[in-house]
């Protein structure tokens, strides 16, 4: 299925969560804000890529070069999505930009980014009225985190339950709460000397 972003539209942060059948988005000509190629949604100036159709059946996805930026729950729950190459040029990782996306087993974030927003690759644990726990945990593996970066944000590997060592690159000064909670298989982490604060329940 399809969908078409109107004119006056100024903001798309996870507004399709759970659209698991879209396969396609389109934008209005006269929209100022945002473009789309090949049924992706982009800035207007084709820096950030805003939102990726959950339902597309590709499996990988390169994100354009000439990209900087990953907005806010650009991929939220892209399932099928194995891979997805972040090309060098992007600074910064929006909040909840992979959240879900249990497809991915590892991922290369480049040199040049320096943040990494909250929930950015989390999965997430919930209990429905009858006191049941649902849990959504996450595939990956590996994560190489780049020298450049200096913010991780709040819950950002959250329920990577499969990740066993990560090594925070110096120039990280704040783990922030949940960071690397629910990764029960953390076997190995590498915390430099410019860290100065460490959050409730980062490694919980």
């Amino acid at each position: 299925s399809d969908l078409t972003i109107p004119r006056n539209v100024k903001t798309i942060d996870d507004a399709f969560a759970g659209c698991s059948s879209l396969t396609d988005i389109a934008v209005a000509e006269e929209n100022p804000y945002f473009c789309t190629m090949s049924g992706i949604v982009y800035s207007k100036d084709q820096k950030t890529i805003a939102a990726y159709p959950a339902g597309r059946p590709d499996t990988a996805f390169a994100i354009p070069e000439g990209t900087t930026g990953i907005g806010n729950g650009a991929f939220y729950g892209c399932t099928n999505l194995t891979q997805v190459t972040i090309p060098e040029g992007v600074t910064s990782i929006g909040d909840r930009a992979f959240y879900t996306c249990t497809g991915l087993t590892e991922i290369t974030i480049p040199e040049g980014v320096t943040s990494i927003g909250d929930c950015a690759f989390a999965g997430y644990s919930t209990y429905d009225k009858n006191h049941t726990q649902h849990t959504v945990n996450m595939n990956l593996t590996s994560v190489s985190l780049p020298n450049s970066l200096t913010s991780i944000g709040g819950g950002a590997f959250q329920y990577c339950t499969k990740l066993e060592s990560v090594v925070i690159p110096d120039g990280v000064t704040d783990i922030e709460r949940g960071t690397f909670s629910g990764c029960e298989s953390l076997q190995s982490i590498s915390i430099p000397d410019s860290v100065t604060a460490i959050g409730g329940s980062a490694f919980s």
